[in-house]
């Protein structure tokens, strides 16, 4: 009420007035085992530790997964949070999907996200790879019409999508598929759905804009590319790298010395989460051969990793530790002291080795052929 006060009188004025909020709930329901989901929703806290606090809180939370900028593998683990520039994936974004892995041992549970609701015309930008989207109408609508702007119907037609995939989520989940060259089949597309709250995995050929996916089917929109594929590990690692190399980079390397990632040094000695990537299940482009040991190359020295690659889409976390100048501790006189015998000599295929050491310390012993290969040793 507003009171007025004048020299001939007063009055009072009272209206009721109704306040109304914008902010709308979005509930995703996680399942044990491997999710595919979206938000209809941004947040005004978009981090995925506000985001999923709860199943960080119970510990049923093993990671998320998304694709980066360029289409690359990014990453969120809890375990990560204590190591300050590992988790490459830290807020989500508007009309993007995600992969959200829930142990198995743990209970159902609901991830309820509050805010601003998402225009439901968004369609985000799309590199020439594989790319996960979300869906962000509330009504249900098919393959054909939500992709027809990225493999048809204009003449000349467009043929940028190569494929797209669901997940039904949990533990017996089942990835579903639509493919436009198999439109023309019924029955043959087990994708037949696009409902809100989940995401989508698709494959195109071609960069595309924001917007509505409308692009000029004469024009070139395509840039380069880096290889990233849909099967995957990804590795993080502690080290005991001097703070002098903080912004350098320590490569991956397969046994015939072919750079596979790099891992940015940051303070601490950690290396930052790097996306490992093997053949992809549909272009058939050659990545890392699965059972390959992988190893670690720094200013020239190399040392094993420590792993096997494997397709498994898990997160890898991991302790090396390099010898010589680059490591915290410097430059010893071990090597010099140090007596390694080899017998017989020239080498026959089998090999006695014997290494006579000063001191007790941790060494690393490396066989590389005459091209500079590292020879695996059962």
């Amino acid at each position: 009420c507003l009171d007025i006060i004048a020299d001939c009188g007063s009055d009072q004025v009272c209206m009721t007035v109704e306040v109304t909020s914008n902010v709308v709930c979005d509930t995703v329901t996680l399942y044990p085992g491997l999710n595919l989901i979206s938000f209809d929703v941004q947040p005004g806290d978009p981090s995925l530790e506000s985001i999923f606090a709860d199943q960080i809180l119970d510990g049923s939370l093993n990671a998320v997964f998304g694709r980066g900028p360029t289409g690359g593998i990014v990453i969120f683990d809890p375990l990560l949070i204590p190591f300050p520039g590992l988790n490459t994936l830290t807020e989500v974004e508007p009309g993007k999907g995600y992969y959200v892995r829930i142990y198995t041992n743990a209970d159902t549970s609901d991830v309820i996200v509050c805010g601003d609701p998402i225009d439901p015309n968004l369609k985000v930008a799309l590199n020439a790879t594989w790319n996960i989207v979300g869906y962000i109408p509330q009504v249900s609508t098919t393959p054909e019409i939500y992709f027809e702007d990225l493999y048809g119907p204009p003449v000349p037609p467009v043929d940028i999508l190569q494929l797209a995939r669901g997940f039904t989520g949990g533990t017996s989940g089942t990835f579903q598929f639509f493919d436009p060259l198999l439109v023309p089949f019924p029955g043959l597309n087990s994708l037949t759905s696009i409902d809100n709250g989940f995401g989508y995995e698709i494959r195109v050929t071609q960069a595309v804009s924001e917007g509505g996916w409308l692009i000029d089917p004469n024009g070139d929109e395509k840039v380069f590319q880096p290889f990233v594929s849909d099967q995957y590990t990804v590795v993080a690692a502690t080290s005991n790298l001097s703070d002098k190399y903080v912004g350098e980079f320590v490569s991956i390397l397969t046994p015939n010395g072919k750079i596979v990632g790099e891992m940015e040094i940051l303070p601490g000695g950690l290396l930052k989460t790097c996306p490992i990537y093997g053949d992809d299940t549909y272009s058939k482009q050659k990545g890392v051969a699965e059972g390959d040991w992988l190893y670690l190359e720094f200013n020239g020295e190399i040392i094993p990793l420590g792993l096997q690659y494997s397709s498994d889409r898990l997160i890898h976390f991991l302790d090396v530790t390099f010898e010589g100048e680059n490591a915290v501790t410097g430059v010893n006189d071990l090597q010099q002291e140090a007596v390694l015998s080899v017998a017989p000599n020239p080498f026959t295929s089998t090999l006695l080795m014997g290494l006579d050491l000063p001191e007790s310390a941790q060494v690393t012993i490396s066989i590389v052929d005459a091209f500079g290969r590292i020879v695996e040793v059962p």
